[in-house]
């Protein structure tokens, strides 16, 4: 379901996120301050220092025993005592809330641009074939007529479009179909057409 809402293509679970992000923790004043009065400055200088692997743990259990003081005193600080941020490595996306951090990776090879493509036009065959006034479960026929990237998508993706379209047969070249609709596809000018299948 994830996967699906997110139009990801895996999720893995990372046991080393310092591969990924970075993260960091900025004290809440407000709430430092009721609590330790005098000693936040100390306190607040504490949870800066934290690093990647310690705000990990802390993240995960909630509360993080910090050294203060000269003789060896500490405080126990909670998630409501510092806020975590984390801050991605070139190439990821990253969002940490209550111990939980999700990265995404951002690079997009040829393989997931095409399946983007190809969904961008799945999404304007369907609403063509609304406008067309076809039921949902009617079968189509369908042409298009585009540059290089159009016959790459149709090449690679063409079992999904045909799927998600109902497409029984897909072919190159312009016919003079009423139900047609015009898209930009990556700067490259792309028309479909599409008839309900006999």
């Amino acid at each position: 379901m994830v996967k699906d809402e997110l139009n990801v293509r895996s999720i893995e679970a990372a046991s080393d996120l310092s591969r990924f992000v970075t993260l960091a923790a900025t004290p809440n004043f407000p709430v430092l301050g009721k609590k330790y009065g005098k000693r936040v400055p100390k306190i607040a200088d504490a949870i800066r220092k934290l690093d990647t692997a310690e705000l990990i743990r802390f993240g995960h259990k909630g509360v993080a025993t910090l050294a203060v003081d000269d003789d060896g005193g500490s405080v126990d600080v909670t998630r409501e005592d510092a806020a975590v941020a984390a801050m991605p490595t070139p190439g990821f996306g990253a969002r940490e809330e209550r111990g939980l951090t999700v990265i995404a990776d951002l690079a997009i090879d040829d393989d997931l641009k095409l399946e983007g493509a190809a969904r961008e036009l799945i999404n304007r065959l369907q609403n063509l074939r609304k406008q067309s006034g076809l039921d949902v479960t009617d079968r189509i026929r369908l042409r298009y007529d585009g540059g290089a990237l159009a016959e790459r998508v149709f090449g690679a993706q063409g079992g999904l479009i045909a799927g998600e379209a109902l497409a029984d047969d897909i072919a190159r070249g312009s016919v003079d179909w009423d139900a047609s609709a015009e898209l930009d596809l990556d700067g490259e000018r792309v028309t479909v057409w599409l008839q309900k299948s006999n």
